[in-house]
């Protein structure tokens, strides 16, 4: 079942995401997709809302491997 989000200049497919990596100053999400090697970069408001709409899907979505920034290695 594919999930899709519309944020304010994309529509994308949650299901197709592998990792999500998220700066909060100044708000950037870096997508890595499934295939792991292609990047999609969103700043400001499309970051802030593809944050809120993971967020508010977690019942639909496998959210088992959300790190904690201090469980990442620099």
């Amino acid at each position: 079942m594919a999930i899709f989000i519309k944020l304010p200049r994309y529509i994308l497919n949650l299901e197709q995401i592998r990792l999500i990596e998220f700066e909060p100053s100044p708000p950037t999400v870096i997508i890595t997709w499934t295939n792991g090697y292609e990047a999609t970069i969103l700043k400001d408001f499309d970051a802030l809302a593809l944050i809120d709409a993971v967020e508010q899907s977690h019942q639909l979505i496998d959210v088992s491997m959300i790190l904690q920034p201090e469980e990442l290695s620099v």
